[in-house]
């Protein structure tokens, strides 16, 4: 304060008078200019320092050439401002003495908050894994937790518990981590779908993964399992005051992805394999026989084609012809939505905020007979754009998935690259986008991400609308693939099927059953924590779904 004082006091004349003020404290302020002397006076009267008897009439000072500069007196002693008698100690000395001397006068409350504290760590750590499992359940209503992490957190209570067994919190050490890691590194992928490990709990499923030398979990799936593990005692450190956290002890630089990517996407002769004419004709199911090219054109997520409404194809005018009519083109809608369906999931949920948008359909798809498709649909009263697809916890997309990955790409077509999934069709959309010139702006809209992360794209360029999406859609050279038209009469049978077992939900009529905020994850039935038994839930060893970008 006393610099920012002195640098203001610098703007003076040559023959300004030089002089100091010196305190009885010991405090030293030099002085340049007869105004700053009042200045200085009403600066020490902020900071507390106390002149009553001052006078109005300030002593006169010397005009001083030079550097030499007299002592100013004051009239009167100049009291401490914090403490009394410590006369020719310094400020700053000052007030840390005061702050000790204020601790010391709160000592004994303060040592009376922290054995509270010690208190309540103490009883909170007499807790065992699966008491502290209920409160942490009972916490996700008001931490909004989406209900597929019930599903996960109760495979890490489950297994956790079978390897080390149902400890107290204060009792569970990092070696107890340490074992648990140890373990994911040897479990193998999907035990619940072979017959080796049928019956068995986690820590004899690692066993025997152990004997037979078993392939196991990739690392970035490895990597979700410690994360529950990790959130779980993150959350006991810190709502219920552990005194330590045992997970803490984690090098998680054992775990980064690799920057090589994951998915990539298809060939040319990929391409040609999966869209046979002689194996597309077989399809009965429309979401066998639509998805893939749907995935390929648009770009669109797995669960974005699959949980869409027949009323979320709309029209959007995009202009006016030569005679004045408006132009409007077929788009899908892709959106989340509020409604809630029977089994406590939400119909339609989107990844982000950006994911919400309008993406043309491509005429290839209307050549096919996509809208005639649609308009079947319609009539039979059916709300799904492709009905009788499970919606299972995580979403229509992975029964779609399952079925492309293995028996189509692995079995039929013998695609053995594992990289190489449905999401493969999202690579490859960006990637001949890419060889096709297409503007980023356009193509991160069609796939629905943010503008960007320049300052260019995310303050000035103005986003790409329906007509500019269409136009880039319509840029992108594909290979020459013979696509498969509609044949309504060939799913005819299976629509009908779908139609006479539809619950009232499933048909257009249904009504809205819970609503929620817009934007907002969807929101589970109060979760309730599974009872642990002597051998591991299958069902929450479900295998996590492919990274969707």
């Amino acid at each position: 304060m006393f610099a920012k004082l002195l640098d203001k006091m610098l703007d003076f004349e040559p023959s300004s008078l030089c002089c100091e003020v010196k305190t009885n404290s010991g405090l030293t302020v030099t002085v340049i200019g007869e105004r700053s002397l009042s200045t200085v006076f009403e600066m020490l009267s902020r900071f507390g320092f106390v002149n009553p008897s001052t006078p109005t009439d300030l002593p006169a000072l010397e005009h001083i050439e030079g550097d030499e500069a007299p002592l100013l007196t004051p009239t009167t002693t100049v009291a401490h401002p914090f403490i009394p008698n410590f006369e020719g100690r310094g400020l700053v000395t000052c007030i840390k003495q005061a702050m000790k001397d204020a601790v010391a006068e709160n000592t004994e409350a303060m040592e009376q908050m922290v054995k509270d504290l010690m208190a309540r760590a103490d009883v909170n750590g007499h807790l065992t894994i699966i008491e502290a499992r209920e409160l942490f359940f009972a916490s996700f209503d008001k931490t909004k937790k989406h209900h597929t992490s019930v599903t996960n957190f109760s495979f890490f209570f489950s297994s956790f518990t079978d390897l080390v067994g149902n400890k107290k919190l204060r009792d569970i050490k990092s070696e107890d981590v340490n074992d648990y890691l140890r373990a994911l590194d040897h479990l193998p992928p999907d035990p619940s779908k072979n017959p080796e490990y049928k019956g068995l709990s986690f820590k004899a499923i690692v066993k025997r993964a152990m004997e037979l030398k078993a392939k196991a979990i990739q690392t970035g799936t490895k990597k979700k399992h410690i994360n529950f593990m990790r959130r779980f005692f993150n959350w006991c450190y810190q709502s219920l005051d552990l005194q330590r956290n045992p997970a803490s002890c984690i090098d998680y630089t054992r775990y980064k992805k690799s920057k090589v990517q994951s998915r990539t996407a298809f060939e040319t002769e990929d391409l040609i394999k999966i869209f046979d004419r002689k194996l597309v004709e077989t399809y009965y199911k429309p979401h066998k026989f639509f998805a893939p090219p749907v995935a390929l054109l648009t770009g669109m997520r797995v669960n974005e084609i699959l949980q869409m409404y027949v009323d979320d194809i709309v029209y959007v005018e995009i202009g006016l012809d030569k005679d004045g009519q408006p132009i409007k083109v077929p788009c899908f809608k892709v959106e989340g939505v509020e409604e809630i369906n029977a089994s406590g999931t939400a119909d339609k949920h989107v990844k982000t905020v950006n994911a919400e948008r309008v993406i043309p359909i491509h005429p290839k798809l209307i050549e096919m007979g996509f809208l005639d498709y649609a308009e079947d649909l319609r009539r039979r009263g059916l709300k799904y754009l492709f009905p009788g697809v499970k919606r299972g916890k995580n979403g229509p997309g992975a029964v779609v998935s399952s079925w492309f990955n293995k028996s189509l790409l692995r079995t039929k077509c013998k695609i053995e690259d594992h990289t190489k999934t449905f999401h493969s069709f999202r690579n490859t959309f960006w990637t001949l986008g890419d060889r096709s010139r297409v503007l980023v702006t356009s193509m991160r809209k069609l796939a629905g991400y943010n503008a960007g992360e320049n300052v260019e794209q995310i303050h000035y360029i103005k986003r790409s609308n329906v007509k500019e999406c269409l136009e880039a859609l319509t840029s992108i050279q594909y290979p020459a693939i013979d696509f498969v038209a509609y044949d309504a009469k060939k799913f005819e049978k299976y629509l009908d099927k779908v139609r006479a077992k539809a619950t009232p939900e499933e048909l257009v009529s249904a009504p809205v059953m819970v609503t929620k905020k817009p934007g907002r994850p969807p929101k589970a039935k109060p979760p309730q924590a599974p009872a642990l038994t002597s051998v591991i839930n299958t069902e929450a060893m479900a295998p996590f779904d492919e990274d969707e970008d």
